[in-house]
């Protein structure tokens, strides 16, 4: 065969050779997938590992105390279905029946129920000194009631009843630049 001749056997051979830089090319699409694929399943596991880890510790039970043992843990059970700030005036009744307790302040499901409800009226005051008797008290390892397995977190609360004082601080501030003498 005459080496200037070529056969069209050759030349689909010739065109089956594939082109050095779609190999590369075919490379990156396939280390980039795979990137992809290794961040999603990784996010996937951090978030089973977060939910898995709130709904564990959040489902720990407290020590029989004042407002979840006996006949008065339906205070807690009755409620937290008013804990949004909508329902003030109905959780009001139940604030006032803690408040009548004896040792109210050593509890934290009932220190918890306090502070929600001060924050939901806008007493950034109130709600703060039963935040920090709170934290004072609350044990993780034990956590809180079951029953305020589904309320806002402490976190929460204090986040509201931050942005809360500032406001109060600010009018505060504009009230008295009201009241302040208009000098000539």
């Amino acid at each position: 065969m005459d080496s200037n001749k070529v056969s069209a056997n050759e030349g689909v051979v010739v065109s089956k050779i594939a082109h050095p830089s779609s190999n590369r090319l075919r490379k990156r699409y396939l280390f980039a997938i795979c990137g992809v694929v290794v961040v999603a399943v990784g996010i996937g596991v951090a978030l089973l590992v977060i939910h898995y880890h709130h709904h564990s510790s959040a489902q720990k039970l407290v020590a029989s105390t004042v407002c979840s043992s006996g006949a008065d843990a339906r205070i807690l059970s009755q409620s937290a279905v008013y804990f949004a700030p909508g329902y003030a005036s109905q959780l009001a009744p139940f604030v006032a029946k803690i408040e009548k307790r004896p040792d109210y302040e050593g509890d934290p499901n009932c220190l918890y129920v306090l502070a929600t409800y001060y924050s939901n009226i806008a007493d950034p005051n109130d709600a703060q000194k039963y935040i920090n008797l709170f934290n004072e008290l609350y044990n993780s390892n034990k956590g809180l009631s079951p029953y305020l397995i589904n309320t806002p977190s402490m976190q929460t609360i204090q986040a509201i009843v931050s942005q809360q004082t500032k406001i109060q601080q600010q009018l505060e501030k504009e009230f008295k630049q009201e009241k302040a003498p208009i000098r000539p």
